[in-house]
């Protein structure tokens, strides 16, 4: 119920917005270079394909040999169906019971990679959301707002680094307290939350303290120049030239926002702050309405291709398994 009464929450909002700025369907057919589209089209593809890749460095880190680039290909584009289709961050469950359940990595592996992956892609687009904040829209923050955003990001790094600066056998003796409690329900909640953070403990220093974590972060950054430059070729099919840090920094907004909210793939409020920010910026409402629309359209193409890999699973994980 959750899941469905979220997904026409964000849908209510994308349609009430386009109504309300009185969107004219007809101009998605002004284009007069179709071809850019098309190549935006599949620059946005290749952006889902080249994390595909990604997961491949982290699991040869932990030392993985089941790293076969076709299956990781089709595990991403399951992972953008889940994205886009269900609730955001359930798809970090999903990725992880797929590589344990198709490729053979232990349950405590996966879930350790993914919620890994996760923080690192977060990580990622706060600080260069912030940073690239600070340059476009530095007129808009006086230097206090600046310097209180900068320390609350290094006082969050410093507690994780605090973090992971405990001992080991702190958290397995925590958990060894856990194990012991007698109510049932209160011992399996603590267990389990105790296991995770023991595995994080354990697992992500070699992740990141290995050699290939670095193309593994190389891969995000090029990862979200290609999300960028799909944008910026689309509003130069309209004829309309946009700065391309106005654009990478209104997009990782933009997810960042819609990753807030739980809407399934952001839908509603990606598109109300895309639209917002490029109108706030000086771009005309009309050509971002565009843009934005045609952005939501891409992203049936990897529900499409994920849905048909999920049908492919087998009899041993359904799309019921993934999303219970």
């Amino acid at each position: 119920m959750k899941k469905l009464i979220l997904s026409v929450i964000g849908i209510i909002i994308f349609v009430y917005f386009f109504l309300l700025l009185k969107f004219d369907v007809n101009l998605l057919f002004t284009s007069k270079s179709p071809e850019l589209i098309v190549l935006a089209l599949a620059i946005f593809l290749l952006s889902i394909c080249i994390i595909g890749i990604r997961m491949r460095f982290f699991l040869k880190a932990l030392g993985e040999k089941h790293n076969y680039f076709s299956e990781l290909l089709k595990i991403e584009f399951i992972n953008k169906f889940v994205y886009y289709v269900f609730p955001t961050r359930l798809n970090v469950p999903v990725k992880a019971l797929i590589l344990n359940k198709k490729l053979g990595v232990k349950k405590s592996t996966t879930l350790s990679i993914t919620t890994f992956e996760y923080a690192l892609d977060t990580g990622f687009m706060f600080v260069l959301g912030l940073v690239a904040l600070s340059f476009v829209f530095q007129n808009m923050f006086d230097a206090v707002t600046l310097n209180n955003l900068f320390l609350t990001v290094g006082l969050l790094f410093v507690l994780i680094i605090l973090f992971f600066l405990v001992p080991l056998k702190i958290f397995n003796k925590t958990l060894s307290f856990f194990s012991k409690i007698k109510n049932n329900f209160l011992k399996k909640v603590l267990v389990f939350a105790a296991k995770i953070f023991v595995s994080i403990r354990e697992i992500w220093p070699k992740l990141l303290f290995n050699k290939q974590t670095i193309p593994a972060i190389i891969i995000l950054a090029i990862n979200w120049i290609l999300i960028s430059l799909t944008t910026e070729l689309l509003f130069i099919s309209y004829y309309t030239y946009v700065p391309f840090l106005w654009v990478l920094t209104i997009s990782v907004v933009a997810v960042l926002i819609g990753g807030i909210s739980q809407i399934p793939g952001g839908i509603g409020l990606k598109e109300v702050t895309l639209v917002g920010l490029f109108v706030f910026l000086g771009v005309p409402a009309d050509v971002s309405l565009v843009v934005a629309l045609l952005l939501r359209l891409f992203t049936l193409v990897p529900i499409a291709i994920g849905y048909i890999f999920v049908a492919k699973l087998g009899a041993d994980i359904s799309l019921k398994d993934l999303v219970k």
